[in-house]
């Protein structure tokens, strides 16, 4: 059996495989875009935001973005957000902003 690793093929008995292909693809998600480190004033206020429009943001897919935050956001305080954002049903997949040096990645994959 011969692999194709550039096409992600694989040559069987007179067929051929693809077991995975990358697409391209465009979704819609909600950034939560920080300002400042997250602390006891943030949460209470995401809190409030969150009960005003449940409905809204249950389940909505959401990107962290740390772009335009003025201080460095540690590992920790980025584990903490996300754990707090799944608590209230936001499925966070992502984030961006890592490149300017505001925050460290939680676990390998991240930014």
């Amino acid at each position: 059996m011969q692999t194709d690793v550039a096409s992600g093929n694989i040559d069987g008995v007179g067929t051929t495989l693809k077991p995975f292909q990358f697409r391209g693809r465009f979704l819609t998600a909600l950034a939560l875009r920080l300002s400042t480190a997250p602390d006891a004033r943030f949460y209470e206020m995401l809190a409030d935001r969150l009960e005003k429009t449940p409905n809204f943001f249950t389940d909505a897919p959401v990107i962290i973005d740390l772009e335009q935050s003025q201080a460095e956001v540690t590992p920790e305080a980025l584990t903490e957000l996300v754990a707090t954002c799944a608590r209230r049903e936001l499925a966070v997949f992502g984030g961006a902003g890592r490149g300017r040096r505001r925050c460290a990645p939680p676990r390998p994959g991240w930014g």
